[in-house]
């Protein structure tokens, strides 16, 4: 018989903690995780994935990981090791990655996405792992919730005296997402080793998943929280991130996470729930998206269409030999790429792009930087949609430029 008991009992004593249930899945060990390497030149004609899922902690990515056949690794400068492999018959390609905690800082959910996306050009990205829940009543260990709603709090407005107002979003599931979400615990089986009368592992798909920069381990600060978004079932880290990308490349997103705590302060007590939970949640994601009917008619990512410059460049002033090449030729070059190094017409260019976080209604902003190597001569062009076009807006006005000092004729 399962050892698991209500969860209700559990919120209410410390003391008193039980172990999840036992999993009927044999998890990879590290050392059989990433044992097929291969080159990128051998990922790149099989792109792009369908799925692409996202990970933190430990727990979250084995879990994924079990669910993928054929696997093979591949390391892309900007995305760290990518994992490929396949869901159900094979019909659906799924990339898995990891980035830090959050959604905003460094190697976070934002940039992790906005980077993967761009090169693997997924129909969808996911955020799998645990969360913690902010209604012990309704949300219970082990539980799992779907984003159908998302809020996020980071936003907020400390008036004059001292009271807090949050200023976040709530925002809808993206359209293909939220006509599955209903459907998603449909003839799904939980990866248990038996059955148990006293516990049962719910699915969530109409409540609303809260998203900050804050871990939350403190009753007074959930209630808090609460208070402001009493519709909020679930607490964690990197939605805020991940609709941030999303919403800025056009894609279908969701977070799927299992209840691994309650928010309370007893965290520690309840660190044997998360990797419970994240079998939970990974194993519901795979029920998702299975079968490849299911994602058929969504689209996949694709970067948007350049605007070609007028321009035509005719060598440098020297005499080189070299021919001339087209602006826009160089362009399309490099379009797909952060940063490198090119030859234009007798020139070394070399050309950067960074992102940055700008406002609610444009989330997440590109900023470009182009640089002359012989003359030093450098230019940024800032506040982009895309990472091409900053760099294209800094690659044209540095051509400009030498134009102007006689070192590109017209």
């Amino acid at each position: 018989m399962s050892n698991a008991r209500n969860s209700d009992e559990i919120c209410e004593n410390n003391n008193d903690i039980v172990q999840p249930p036992v999993l009927d899945i044999v998890l990879p060990k590290r050392k059989n995780i990433g044992t097929v390497r291969v080159g990128w030149e051998s990922i790149e004609p099989e792109l792009p994935v369908d799925i692409l899922l996202v990970t933190v902690k430990d727990h979250e990515f084995v879990n994924c990981y079990y669910y993928l056949k054929d696997t093979k690794r591949c390391w892309y400068h900007g995305s760290g090791m990518v994992d490929f492999g396949t869901f159900g018959d094979g019909g659906v390609k799924v990339a898995l990655i990891r980035c830090e905690k959050g959604g905003i800082e460094p190697r976070a959910s934002l940039l992790a996405v906005k980077n993967a996306v761009e090169i693997l050009r997924p129909k969808a990205v996911i955020c799998v792992g645990y969360c913690g829940s902010v209604k012990p009543e309704k949300a219970k260990l082990g539980h799992v919730v779907i984003s159908a709603k998302l809020a996020t709090y980071s936003s907020k407005k400390i008036t004059e005296d001292g009271t807090e107002e949050l200023r976040g979003i709530k925002v809808n599931a993206s359209r293909h997402i939220g006509d599955l979400i209903p459907f998603a615990a449909d003839a799904w089986n939980p990866p248990l080793a038996e059955e148990s009368s006293d516990f049962e592992v719910e699915v969530h798909r109409e409540d609303v998943m809260l998203s900050g920069p804050e871990l939350v381990n403190n009753s007074k600060r959930r209630q808090q929280l609460l208070s402001h978004y009493p519709d909020a079932i679930a607490i964690e880290m990197e939605g805020e991130g991940l609709y941030a990308a999303a919403y800025d490349l056009g894609i279908e997103w969701a977070v799927v996470k299992g209840v691994s705590d309650y928010a309370d302060g007893n965290k520690s007590a309840t660190e044997d729930w998360q990797p419970f939970a994240s079998a939970m949640a990974a194993s519901v994601v795979h029920n998702m998206f299975k079968y490849p009917d299911v994602i058929r008619q969504w689209p996949h990512y694709k970067k948007p269409v350049q605007g070609a410059a007028s321009t035509a460049v005719t060598p440098a002033a020297n005499n080189s030999p070299i021919p001339s090449l087209p602006i826009e030729q160089l362009l399309r070059s490099i379009a797909g790429t952060k940063e490198g190094r090119k030859m234009y017409n007798g020139r070394t260019i070399e050309y950067s792009v960074s992102g940055r976080v700008h406002s609610l209604k444009e989330p997440w902003v590109y900023d470009g930087a182009a640089r002359d190597v012989a003359t030093g001569e450098a230019v940024e062009k800032k506040h982009f949609k895309t990472a091409d076009l900053a760099i294209n807006g800094a690659i044209e006005e540095l051509v400009k430029r030498l134009k102007e000092r006689k070192l590109i004729r017209d």
